[in-house]
């Protein structure tokens, strides 16, 4: 018996036409994008929500719903979107309303669950002797934007990130 596969593409990330020149933005370029993977044999298609002007990453529920409509409309499609909502550190939930709107909606097959930040940062615990690492070796996880940021976890007695 043949083995299957599932082909997923994602036509865009959180990158802009600076970088890359032609990362499809609008929700017309996502449906194009999206339909012609599909029709190349792909089964599963994931977009980013962009700026239309800008192509930075937004929280448009209204844009991912034209997308994946459009999508759907034209081609059978499991679609999915990166969609984050407006950073709100008093609000925990930012991250994820855009998700729970398009499940209200009845919208979403898919999707991700993105509970934040975790940066790994290596750190050593007793410095260097002719430019090599000795002693203590550990990672540290670093709540927040990364770390040596105010968000980081404190680090232990005599540790220090390098």
């Amino acid at each position: 018996m043949a083995q299957k596969t599932c082909i997923e593409v994602a036509v865009n990330g959180a990158s802009t036409r600076r970088v890359q020149p032609r990362i499809p933005v609008s929700a017309k370029e996502i449906i194009d994008e999206g339909v012609a993977c599909i029709k190349a044999g792909a089964a599963v298609i994931h977009a980013h929500t962009l700026e239309p002007h800008s192509g930075k990453q937004n929280g448009n529920v209204d844009n991912c719903v034209a997308f994946m409509n459009g999508i759907r409309e034209q081609v059978d499609a499991i679609v999915y979107p990166t969609v984050v909502g407006s950073p709100n550190p008093s609000n925990p939930a930012w991250l994820w309303e855009p998700t729970v709107e398009l499940a209200k909606r009845g919208i979403l097959e898919w999707g991700f669950l993105d509970p934040g930040s975790v940066n790994f940062c290596f750190i050593l615990g007793r410095g260097r002797v002719d430019g090599r690492q000795r002693g203590l070796h550990q990672y540290q996880s670093c709540p927040g934007d990364g770390c040596g940021t105010s968000g980081r976890a404190p680090l232990p007695s005599g540790v220090r990130l390098l």
